[in-house]
């Protein structure tokens, strides 16, 4: 798990999608449905309730701007006053097409058709502005967003990740275009064999934009035997496990995306990691690698010179930037290659 944030910087479309949204509540509120015609919901009282709440100047823009650590509360606060929500999300926990009641099918066509499915959901600015190359779930897969072509349209065509959100908006409809509910995630972390739909509240699963650091979760190798012949007898001897004792609660984390046993298959690179820690003084090579450098009028600190040994990034900030880059990292650390 890897730790994430934005930036801080303005995201324009996200603003232009909230005044729009905004606009369309007075509407709706208005018309008592939502919707176009011939394809509206007919709002009933609790739904006239909940519209009445967000048709406030403001309103919308504070739910998708609200921060990660208050949703949780907005989720306890929605069910208490709207209770026929919470009948809703159990009855779609047990089965998807369940029947559901006309609130949450308001909800569910004002955030979803007129929000996250629609062309105006800028879901490009939210990946680029967390800067995001690699899932932060795994690590271990490609997600980032790069502008490929224009289709006959005119329309951006892009090569990138998914986004996820964190609570499934099948169960909190009115999540679904919160920011900080919304985690760009690999296929295999957000498909069916990973979090998909599953109530991650309910599991206890821990939001990486809650995160602090990366460090909560660690990734460590037990070997058996030595004086391998080669690398690859060398991966064979070798286990992964996954440590949470720092911060437990990501033990469900580690549950949900099958973290161990996608890390089991990656003993290549701990033999990699394992073959460097015997083979090689760090500090001998890294005064080696500091004269060759400097030779060539090149200057590198400490993060460059581990990055040049281990193939990969081993700071806490640099992460996201490659895949399998905290697992590699963890691992020397284990076997004191890096400090």
């Amino acid at each position: 798990m890897i730790a994430i944030k934005y930036s801080g910087n303005k995201l324009p479309k996200l603003d232009s999608l909230c005044q729009f949204l905004q606009k369309k509540v007075n509407a709706w509120v208005i018309n008592e449905s939502v919707g176009n015609n011939g394809t509206a919901v007919d709002m009933d009282d609790a739904a006239k309730r909940f519209f009445k709440l967000l048709n406030r100047d403001g309103a919308i823009s504070k739910l998708v701007n609200m921060p990660a650590d208050k949703l949780e509360g907005y989720i306890d606060l929605i069910e208490k006053h709207f209770p026929q929500l919470a009948v809703d999300r159990a009855a779609k926990e047990l089965n998807p097409q369940a029947n559901v009641s006309d609130l949450y099918k308001c909800i569910q066509k004002s955030f979803s058709n007129f929000g996250y499915d629609s062309d105006k959901f800028p879901a490009e600015e939210l990946m680029n502005d967390l800067d995001l190359t690699v899932c932060p779930y795994c690590n271990r897969n490609f997600i980032k967003s790069i502008q490929v072509r224009q289709n006959g349209a005119g329309k951006d065509i892009f090569v990138k990740g998914q986004l996820d959100h964190f609570y499934p908006r099948s169960l909190y409809p009115y999540l679904a275009i919160c920011k900080h509910n919304l985690v760009p995630s690999c296929p295999s972390c957000n498909g069916a064999s990973g979090k998909h739909d599953d109530n991650t509240r309910t599991k206890g699963v821990v939001n990486p934009y809650l995160l602090a650091d990366s460090n909560g979760l660690k990734f460590k190798m037990a070997i058996t035997g030595k004086g391998f012949a080669d690398l690859r007898t060398c991966a064979q001897a070798i286990s992964i496990d996954v440590d949470c004792t720092a911060n437990p609660a990501l033990a469900n984390n580690e549950a949900i995306f099958h973290l161990k046993k996608l890390y089991a298959t990656h003993t290549d690179y701990a033999a990699e990691v394992y073959y460097k820690s015997i083979l090689r003084t760090p500090q001998a090579y890294k005064k080696y690698i500091g004269k060759k450098m400097l030779a060539h009028g090149m200057k590198y600190n400490d993060a460059d010179f581990e990055r040049l040994l281990l193939g990969t990034y081993t700071q806490e900030e640099d992460y996201h930037k490659r895949p399998l880059s905290k697992f590699c990292a963890d691992i020397a650390r284990q076997r004191k290659l890096i400090p």
